[in-house]
């Protein structure tokens, strides 16, 4: 219990979203689409607030949808803040751009942060008479420091939750990744797999995921089973090659951010390099650096007590004079 917020555990949980979180859904959420500058339709959902204190726009991360932060924005929902969610180009409902379901394509960041812009400027704000808040997830984390570092005015505060800021390549040495990314430049291979991807194959691995809640985990992957939407699954060399690049850039205009930052972060993450958020948090004006040492990639999906701090420390933040 935190406050008047009631968290779900482990049996509870998928009787609650079924009976409870999902009905609500269908019966707020208001969905639409964007165009972006390319001409690529853009989905977006948003759950406005009658009691609204904030709105809170939340930046997924790679290979996600709006059906993964359900639980998130009930919980956000309740506590007075209106949610306000993108699904990002190549992601969910919102338009590839040449690739298949499963593929994760974009050719520069900036083309998120650009997405992003527009639906702020159309959706997010308009009519808008409370606070504005950013939550950023993953590689929404380095959209989001992209975002901010172009556009510093838009939000009150930004939380950013196990934001890629260093690549992780597993096994691969950095300067093989580089390698790798320029060879297939030289072989137009731009919408190729990277090596050790490729398409979705409908296989749970919960074991490997990202998250210490296997409750949560099938919430969401039983979503991708039943809609081929959902089944993005995997980067291309074009997308590797992006994020690396707006990493350095993230990296290098740290110093225009001028937003009070909570930065959240995994202690067992194996989705992305915990040093790039150290170096990040340390030359920020303004930040507080929150450690999960015995948490997964995905902090909002782990087990019990370390989603008590996550939303302690979230609703702490927001709710801060």
């Amino acid at each position: 219990m935190i406050g008047k917020l009631q968290l779900l555990g482990e049996d509870d949980f998928r009787p609650f979203m079924d009976n409870t979180i999902r009905p609500w859904i269908q019966e707020t959420m208001e969905e639409g689409y964007l165009a972006a500058a390319d001409g690529l339709k853009l989905h977006y959902c948003c759950l406005p607030n009658p009691q609204e204190i904030g709105r809170i726009m939340i930046m997924h991360g790679y290979c996600e949808f709006f059906g993964k932060y359900h639980e998130l924005s009930w919980y956000l929902w309740q506590q007075g803040y209106g949610i306000y969610f993108l699904e990002q180009r190549g992601h969910g409902y919102s338009d590839r751009d040449g690739v298949e379901n499963d593929m994760v394509y974009v050719s520069d960041f900036n083309e998120y942060v650009e997405d992003q812009k527009l639906f702020y400027d159309t959706i997010v704000s308009k009519d808008a008479k409370s606070p504005i808040f950013l939550l950023a997830h993953s590689m929404g984390g380095l959209v989001g420091a992209r975002y901010i570092e172009k556009y510093p005015d838009d939000f009150k505060r930004v939380i950013l939750s196990s934001p890629l800021l260093k690549m992780n390549s597993g096994n691969i040495p950095a300067f093989a990744t580089y390698i790798l990314v320029f060879y297939s430049i030289l072989a137009r291979k731009q919408k190729a797999y990277i090596p050790g991807h490729g398409a979705f194959d409908g296989v749970r691995n919960f074991i490997g995921s990202s998250t210490k809640s296997e409750a949560r985990y099938n919430y969401t992957f039983d979503q991708r089973l039943l809609d081929k939407h959902y089944q993005t699954y995997s980067a291309c060399y074009a997308w590797s090659r992006a994020a690396l690049r707006a990493v350095r850039q993230a990296q290098r205009d740290v110093g225009k951010v001028k937003n009070e930052i909570l930065l959240l972060q995994a202690g067992q993450d194996h989705m992305v390099k915990i040093e790039g958020q150290d170096r990040f948090a340390s030359k920020l004006k303004d930040c507080k650096l929150v450690r999960f040492p015995e948490a997964r990639h995905e902090i909002f999906n782990s087990l019990m007590e370390d989603r008590e701090k996550y939303y302690k420390e979230i609703l702490s933040f927001l709710k801060k004079e």
